[in-house]
């Protein structure tokens, strides 16, 4: 009787966790943040390619990609963190917004970046 017990109560435990793996996923494989005007806006872009990262900020390249996107809607994607560099950016650009994705997935990403004018 003490083994059936057992066993049922690791058949048990077994389901409930199988369960919690089915449940739905989050509505989003990613946090987002926002500074500035959340509307779309349209604005002269050039191309720019700045290459950065694991050192210091470079102000100059935050403020050279704000005016290469037109003063319009700069996007920074990140794998962690949170919004620390909207107001960075958005006071060194003078940019329409500021959008901060923290993606731990690939999932969204694209259809955010379709509407940068610049991002880093």
């Amino acid at each position: 009787m003490r083994h059936a017990a057992i066993g049922l109560a690791c058949v048990l435990l077994h389901l409930s966790f199988v369960a919690a793996a089915a449940e739905p996923q989050a509505k989003h494989a990613y946090r987002y943040y926002l500074t500035g005007n959340a509307a779309d806006v349209q604005r002269p872009s050039k191309g720019l390619l700045v290459l950065q990262g694991g050192g210091d900020d470079v102000d100059y390249n935050y403020e050279h990609m704000g005016k290469s996107g037109g003063g319009g809607d700069f996007v920074v994607v990140r794998a962690s963190g949170d919004d620390e560099y909207n107001e960075y950016i958005y006071k060194l650009c003078h940019c329409d917004s500021v959008e901060t994705l923290v993606v731990d997935t690939r999932a969204q990403l694209a259809a955010r970046m379709s509407n940068a004018d610049a991002a880093t």
